[in-house]
């Protein structure tokens, strides 16, 4: 299963085996559960999460939305599962704190 969404505040959430969410736009969360799943939020201020066996990618953006870098991270090995993840303003990956 796959999804993908824009917008401000836009969500994409998936589950199962490989399932892949991404999603763009200011304040924009992608989730995923199962293993070998992907969550990848792309713009401003977005945020991700991702289950067992999971990864995660965030795009470090300008507040005008210029793109600085991308961070991804491997569920147990680089993060825990099941927790929202952002990048800080020097682009470095932290458990979100408005969980």
């Amino acid at each position: 299963a796959n999804a993908a969404t824009t917008g401000n505040h836009a969500n994409a959430a998936t589950t199962g085996y490989r399932a892949n969410a991404a999603t763009t736009g200011e304040g924009a969360n992608a989730a995923t559960t199962g293993e070998g799943a992907v969550a990848a939020a792309l713009g401003v201020k977005a945020r991700a999460k991702a289950g067992a066996g999971g990864a995660i990618v965030l795009a470090h953006r300008s507040d005008d939305g210029a793109l600085l870098g991308v961070v991804a991270a491997m569920v147990e090995v680089d993060i825990r599962p099941d927790i929202w993840y952002v990048l800080d303003a020097d682009g470095r990956l932290t458990e979100d704190a408005t969980q």
